[in-house]
């Protein structure tokens, strides 16, 4: 198929995000709940003992930050195959947003619990990112 994916699929993801009330990528629950990890990163790299740490506070600002932008890009596209691959590549920036938690931790960044809390977070976006995925491979193949 092209760019626009035929009339099946794209209206496939039309029809189905407008069922859902949802128009724009800001109403996606898994973009919110990105959107709330990275804000909450942000405020963790603005503390005077870790923002020393240029190099660790770039890294994981931009992993968090890619999670929603890949998903809002994503939705933006032609279709419903360009949305899955750009789901993917924000389930690829959250895995490196955890792994930066970790490190934190593990540097005296972030307290063990303050480590969790975040963890806790980016797990329920990562069970909102494949809900989302499987919801939408299962529409594909019904077609």
């Amino acid at each position: 198929m092209g760019r626009w994916e035929g009339g099946k699929v794209g209206a496939l993801l039309a029809g189905a995000t407008r069922r859902m009330g949802i128009r724009h990528h800001q109403d996606l629950e898994v973009w919110q709940l990105g959107m709330e990890l990275h804000r909450e990163i942000d405020v963790v790299v603005r503390h005077p003992h870790v923002a020393t740490d240029r190099k660790f506070c770039e890294q994981i600002r931009a992993a968090s930050a890619a999670i929603p932008a890949n998903i809002a890009e994503g939705f933006g596209r032609y279709g419903t195959r360009d949305l899955l691959r750009f789901l993917g590549v924000a389930r690829g920036s959250l895995g490196e947003t955890q792994t930066w938690l970790l490190i934190g931790r593990d540097r005296g960044h972030l307290s063990p619990e303050e480590c969790e809390r975040l963890m806790l977070l980016s797990n329920r976006t990562a069970g909102a990112l494949a809900a989302l995925m499987r919801s939408l491979r299962a529409r594909l193949k019904s077609i």
